[in-house]
C-alpha cells in the first residue's frame, strides 16, 4: 500500500530545510542578519514545523478512527453471522 504525502508533511519539511539552511549559512559565516532577522527565521520555522506535525497527527488520529469504526461494523456484522448459525444449528 502506497503512502500519500499530506500538505502538512510537505510543510514540516520545507520549514526544518529552511531552518537547516539558515544554520548552515549563518555558523559558516555566509550571512549577515539584523537581530530581528537572526531570532525570526528559526523561530518562524519551528512555528511552522510544529504546526505541520500537529495537523498531520490530528489528521492521522482521524484516518485511524475512521479505520477503527469500519473494523467494528465489520465484527458487528460477524458477531450476528455467528448468532444465526447458532440459532440455525440449535434448531437442527
Amino acid at each position: 500500500m502506497q503512502q500519500r504525502i499530506s500538505p502538512w508533511q510537505v510543510l514540516f519539511y520545507v520549514s526544518w530545510s529552511v531552518l537547516a539552511l539558515w544554520l548552515i549559512l549563518k555558523v559558516t559565516g555566509i550571512i549577515h542578519t539584523p537581530v530581528w532577522l537572526e531570532y525570526g527565521v528559526p523561530i518562524a520555522s519551528l512555528l511552522v514545523g510544529i504546526l505541520g506535525i500537529y495537523q498531520n497527527v490530528l489528521e492521522q488520529l482521524k484516518n485511524v478512527t475512521v479505520e477503527l469504526a469500519r473494523v467494528v461494523a465489520k465484527v458487528e456484522h460477524i458477531d450476528r453471522d455467528v448468532e444465526t448459525l447458532k440459532r440455525r444449528t440449535v434448531h437442527l
